[in-house]
This record gives structure tokens, C-alpha cells and sequence, in this order.
């Protein structure tokens, strides 16, 4: 690991610690609007595209998402790839409105995460570009549905769809590793 990626990578875990430190202490997280304009800078800068999700503490598939993108294979292949970012949102639901990512709820509303009934499905994943445009989402178009966490085929097939599109480069052994990972994981 060269000077640069230690230096990133301990920006990253203070950033994470401060962002805890925060929560254990009551204050609010940081903004939405300040998280994806770090998204942005990081992706331009690490050529890379962005990977974001909308998720809360209530949703049993949040924490799947959360666990699958913890582990040292997808990680390793998201962080090639994707700057991830994640927003709570909705956590009145689960009566822990403190962890709310404050301005979240408008992020995705967005970018399409709630239906015209008001119904939303989390996670919610949107692939943007550097730039913070959206090039896929996480709807399943068959379907009418968010994916959410993979677990049948055709959502895996989507969810690999998504990553290639936010990922061009993504080798054809890698796609076909996360999506081994995703099997094992469902």
C-alpha cells in the first residue's frame, strides 16, 4: 500500500470513528448533501463511480446488504470500483430518528426511491457517476420492484447489471465473483 492509499485509508477510518462518535453522543450525523459532495470529490479523484444506499436500522435486508458489503471479498471489489456511501433514512419507522442521515429522505425521493403511493422499498441502491448523476437503480424493471438484497436469480442478474454499469472495467471474473458471494450470502 503506497503513502497515498494509507493516507485515504486513515482519513476513512477517522471519518468513520467521527461518525460513531457523533452517534454515541447524540449529535447528528453528517448531512447527506456533505456525504455525496465527499462522494464526489473522492470518485473524480479516484476515477471511480458512486455506489450509494439508502437503508435503515428496522430493515432485516439493510442488514444483510450492510453485512455482504463488509465482507473481505465484496469489499475488496466495491472498493476497486465504487465509492459507497450510506444514507439512513426513514428510521421514525424503527423510533431511532437520531441516526437519520439529515436531508437523506430527500436524496431519495431523488432519485426515484419512493413510489407515487408513498411506498418505499430499502435498501434502495442507486449507481451514480462521479459527477453524482444516476446511470441505474436498484428498481427491478420486470418486476416493479427494488431489489433490496439479491437473493433470486433474475435480482442477482439486476444487481450485477447495476455494477457493471457504474463499473465498465469490472472483468467478467469478477462480476462472476460477487455473484458467488451473493449466492452464498442469500
Amino acid at each position: 500500500m503506497n503513502r497515498s492509499d494509507r493516507m485515504r485509508k486513515s482519513l476513512f477510518v477517522a471519518a468513520i470513528f467521527c461518525l460513531f462518535a457523533c452517534v454515541a453522543l447524540g449529535e447528528k450525523p453528517p448531512s447527506a448533501d456533505k456525504m455525496m459532495s465527499e462522494a464526489k470529490a473522492r470518485a473524480k479523484a479516484e476515477n471511480k463511480s458512486i455506489f450509494l444506499v439508502f437503508g435503515a436500522s428496522w430493515c432485516p435486508d439493510c442488514d444483510v446488504l450492510e453485512t455482504f458489503l463488509k465482507t473481505p471479498d465484496a469489499k475488496a471489489l466495491f472498493d476497486r470500483y465504487f465509492v459507497v456511501v450510506h444514507f439512513d433514512v426513514f428510521e421514525e419507522a424503527g423510533e431511532k430518528p437520531g441516526v437519520n442521515t439529515p436531508g437523506g429522505e430527500n436524496w431519495i425521493l431523488k432519485f426515484g426511491g419512493v413510489s407515487a403511493a408513498g411506498e418505499v422499498g430499502l435498501p434502495f441502491e442507486v449507481v451514480l457517476n462521479a459527477d453524482g448523476k444516476p446511470i441505474v437503480d436498484s428498481h427491478l424493471r420486470t418486476k416493479g420492484k427494488t431489489v433490496g438484497f439479491p437473493e433470486t436469480p433474475e435480482e442477482i442478474a439486476w444487481f450485477i447489471k447495476m455494477l457493471r454499469s457504474g463499473a465498465p472495467a469490472m472483468t467478467s471474473d469478477e462480476s462472476s465473483q460477487i455473484e458467488d458471494l451473493l449466492k452464498r450470502q442469500s
